[in-house]
């Protein structure tokens, strides 16, 4: 057998009846005789677009990771948790010994109450005007009769004119009484909406005591596993400051669902799109069995590239993707199949950087027994057949109407195999 190429590449494309391994490598020369270990295989190689396939280290992390600190400061009263041990959201990791923080809460009750009770008195002082006011009001329309009777009274000259200046007098002394009261109840409006505001700002000052209460219990921020642990009972404890960050209480990581790490070297990163498949080949300490059992979210066995950085790193070079993951628990070992840190090789099927690319195009085929491979000269892309320059002469080529430029292929004896065969997976 020989085989003629460079690093080359699978090839998939539109008339092709052949499947076969490409290897990738320099160009070198094999011979080979077929024996019954080397079996042609018929394959049918469907159309689809030119696909690379690398193969790159793989670091599997958590989907998300938080590292646990105190928001206030003050003694660690109780640890309800260790390494390991899973967590649900909301669940108390530990419990924070901190007495002024309790007694502020208890003060900031007591003047809330006291608020509360000051707003009450102030709308019972407003009530208490506005029933003065329906008194003055009724006196008021009292001596308002009196005086219409009393001017009725000294036109008929029943009665002296002192009389009515009497009763103009209550009259009008009824009427400032219920003016000023009038004044009075506005002022107590007023002192009830000082009352309420005041009332408001207690109760926020509440609110504050007891967020301040509820950071005694530092509680799980979404469901994981506690993977580290920092702290014991009756620590002293304090929450970052400017640059000085302390170490943190706990780590905890959602394993549920993980993300695998692939950097791409910066020669393959601009043919790196979302959607482009994977494979899993190797995890280190997980038998090849169990990659099987890898899914995408959603329990789909077909893995594809979730999403990458379109950014290569300024010192490496390299461009991070990230390939999203479930983490079933496999019902043999009652453990997850994954954990973060694990590491392996992956192989990735990237797309072709320009998958329109047709010119500079190789042709195969037959004559005189023996396949002449030609294709156009590289000034003329697109020439006639009969311009063609030939490429090599062989006995038996693999190949397709249409391959791209710097395609190389694997070539048999034409002695060994039938005419027309078609030949996968002989090397």
């Amino acid at each position: 057998m020989s085989y003629r190429g460079a690093a080359a590449t699978s090839i998939v494309a539109t008339g092709l009846l052949v499947g076969l391994t490409v290897i990738p490598g320099a160009a070198q020369t094999n011979h080979h005789k077929l024996t019954d270990s080397h079996t042609v295989q018929i394959a049918q190689a469907p159309a689809g677009e030119m696909q690379r396939q690398v193969e790159l280290p793989v670091t599997v992390e958590s989907y998300e990771r938080a590292e646990i600190m105190s928001y206030v400061r003050g003694h660690v009263g109780q640890v309800h948790v260790d390494i390991g041990d899973e967590v649900k959201k909301d669940t108390v990791l530990v419990t924070l010994h901190v007495p002024e923080i309790k007694a502020e809460w208890r003060r900031r009750l007591k003047l809330l109450a006291k608020a509360k009770a000051d707003l009450a008195s102030r709308q019972s002082e407003v009530e208490r005007e506005r029933a003065k006011g329906a008194q003055l009001e009724a006196a008021k329309k009292l001596y308002q009769t009196r005086l219409e009777h009393m001017s009725n009274l000294v036109q008929s000259k029943a009665v002296k004119k002192v009389k009515l200046d009497e009763a103009q007098y209550a009259y009008e002394s009824a009427l400032a009484a219920s003016e000023s009261n009038n004044a009075e109840i506005r002022a107590a409006e007023a002192q009830v909406i000082s009352a309420e505001a005041a009332v408001h700002v207690a109760e926020a000052e509440r609110d504050k005591a007891q967020a301040l209460m509820s950071y005694l219990e530092i509680k799980a921020p979404f469901d994981g596993v506690i993977s580290e642990r920092n702290v014991d009972t009756g620590d002293y404890v304090r929450p970052p400051t400017g640059g000085n960050m302390p170490i943190p209480l706990f780590a905890i990581e959602n394993v549920q669902r993980l993300r695998a790490i692939v950097n791409v070297p910066i020669q393959h990163a601009r043919q790196v799109d979302v959607g482009d498949p994977i494979q899993f080949r190797t995890i280190r300490g997980l038998p090849e069995q169990m990659l099987r059992h890898i899914r995408a979210p959603g329990g789909k066995k077909e893995l594809t590239i979730s999403r990458y950085a379109k950014a290569a790193h300024n010192v490496s070079r390299m461009m991070r993707v990230e390939i999203d993951l479930d983490n079933p628990v496999i019902p043999e070992t009652g453990k997850r199949l994954l954990q973060p840190g694990d590491y392996g090789m992956i192989t990735a099927h990237l797309s072709e950087e320009n998958r329109t690319e047709k010119a500079g195009t190789t042709r195969v085929r037959k004559q005189h027994s023996r396949v002449v491979s030609m294709r156009p000269a590289a000034n003329h892309p697109h020439s006639p057949r009969r311009d063609w320059q030939p490429l090599s002469y062989v006995d038996f080529a693999v190949a397709d109407d249409r391959l791209h430029r710097e395609e190389r292929v694997v070539i048999y004896r034409l002695d060994l195999v039938q005419d027309g065969s078609q030949l996968q997976n002989l090397c």
